[in-house]
């Protein structure tokens, strides 16, 4: 079988592991009337459908490059937070507003910030700050990107899986989380793979969890109540 027909196998296989069994806990939510709230079912949704991906890149992990340059990549992360941090903290705040355009924040950090739920919190954040971002990046940067790149070019696989990566967030966020997903396919295609852009997927997420959770009052800096 051809190179570029398998890495597309991959991609798709890749797919349905990942959005698929977040379906079905749901349908099963819905079906037995389990009393637990949306995050909390979006949430065991993520862990099986991350767990079911995990296992698949480990089958195929031969089909993906882990090269891992922490420095290199960190530094390139800083720089780019000099500009994202104020554009995306102060600037794109103010814009959505003048513009009329509710800005709500991501339902997993208000949902950290409001207390504790039990077991279910740190389940929250392991799979915000661990699993999510592993999750995402294998299947983003790693079988998708590849799909892209052997069937097309390289800055065709950056530019379409930071925009697919952006449009499976939340809308109040897609226009970060495209600039997040440009840097980390960056630095996936400078390293030639996903071991870099999951360190810093890995860390963005963690800080971003952790200051909701120390000072939730800061999403009331940026975004709508």
């Amino acid at each position: 079988m051809p190179a570029g027909t398998v890495a597309v196998v991959d991609a798709v296989f890749a797919f349905v592991l990942l959005f698929v069994p977040g379906v079905l806990v749901a349908l099963l939510h819905r079906g037995y009337g389990a009393p637990l709230g949306r995050v909390e079912v979006g949430v065991l949704g993520l862990l099986a459908g991350f767990g079911a991906l995990g296992v698949y890149a480990w089958v195929r992990r031969r089909a993906l490059t882990w090269d891992l340059r922490p420095a290199w990549a960190l530094t390139r992360y800083g720089l780019f937070m000099l500009i994202w941090f104020p554009a995306v903290f102060w600037i794109y705040p103010m814009v959505m507003r003048e513009l009329g355009i509710p800005l709500p924040a991501q339902d997993v950090l208000r949902y950290v910030a409001s207390g504790p739920h039990g077991g279910f919190l740190w389940m929250t954040v392991f799979v915000a700050c661990i699993l999510a971002p592993l999750g995402e990046e294998l299947f983003f940067r790693g079988f998708l990107f590849r799909a892209i790149e052997v069937n097309s070019h390289r800055y065709m696989a950056l530019a379409m899986t930071s925009l697919l990566f952006a449009l499976t967030h939340e809308r109040s966020v897609m226009l970060p989380v495209l600039g997040l997903g440009l840097l980390f396919g960056y630095v996936r295609m400078k390293t030639g793979g996903v071991g870099s852009s999951i360190l810093l997927h890995m860390v963005h997420n963690s800080w971003t969890v952790m200051v909701a959770m120390v000072a939730p009052e800061t999403l009331d800096l940026v975004f709508d109540k």
